[in-house]
């Protein structure tokens, strides 16, 4: 039996500190869009030239989304227009964990494929 399955994969888990975001004055969605915009993606809008619909998507080059260091760097906004460092309400724990993969129903599942030898498999009863 094969299975790509590990269960020690590298994971990065980002806990938000909430007072200290409220003590500098940085909404949540305000962290959490950043994240969401750098590390994954974000629609910007469609545009044409010469006849021809672009995609515009907002993403950081992989270059700069590869480390927990990178996640810290970010920046956003808070309440009074200022760019506060994602670093300085964030905190980080690396673990390992499981490999998972979204089956076509959106569940979170681990991949398993089986060979088996002539010997165990056996043969069913045929159907009238």
């Amino acid at each position: 039996m094969f299975s790509p399955f590990t269960a020690n994969t590298p994971q990065v888990f980002v806990d938000i500190d909430r007072i200290k975001a409220q003590k500098l004055g940085v909404p949540i969605q305000g962290i959490t869009d950043a994240i969401e915009t750098y590390f994954g993606s974000a629609y910007v809008n469609d545009f044409n030239i010469l006849g021809r619909t672009y995609h515009v998507t907002a993403q950081a080059d992989l270059p700069f989304r590869k480390e927990t260091a990178d996640l810290a760097r970010l920046r956003t906004r808070n309440t009074a227009g200022d760019m506060v460092p994602l670093g300085n309400v964030l905190d980080f724990a690396t673990s390992p964990g499981p490999t998972v993969s979204r089956a076509t129903t959106s569940i979170r599942r681990p991949s398993c494929r089986a060979t088996l030898r002539p010997e165990q498999v056996r043969q069913l009863p045929s159907t009238p």
